[in-house]
């Protein structure tokens, strides 16, 4: 892990993690729709990744994080605070999602882990 020092409220660290979005709820007619990411950075309040589809700034949308030498995934809820295409022509997308407060999520754990670090 790295930490980056910038000016924003918590530190950013850079890891390596899986986190999956889901971005279509299962239904009786239709399976769950889950996005893989590839995790930039992580902080005490959310998270910036690089995705395979652009997703709806604003949307609330379910996350599970697997974070290195923890053994047990995060269920969380984030707001996509912004998606933009790839910067450098690559395919994908680069999204920000904040971290919600919200019931029957790992957020108070989350939080524990990454204010020590």
């Amino acid at each position: 892990m790295q930490k980056i020092e910038t000016d924003r409220r918590h530190t950013r660290i850079t890891l390596s993690a899986r986190v999956f979005v889901e971005v279509s709820a299962r239904t009786a007619e239709s399976e769950a729709v889950l996005l893989h990411c590839e995790v930039i950075d992580v902080s005490y309040g959310g998270f910036r990744v690089c995705i395979e589809s652009e997703v709806p700034v604003d949307a609330i949308l379910p996350i599970c994080a697997e974070l290195p030498g923890v053994d047990k995934p995060f269920y969380l809820a984030a707001e996509v605070k912004w998606c933009r295409a790839n910067e450098d022509d690559s395919p994908g997308f680069l999204a920000g999602f904040a971290l919600l407060n919200s019931a029957d999520t790992d957020i108070k754990s989350w939080r524990n882990l990454l204010e020590h670090v």
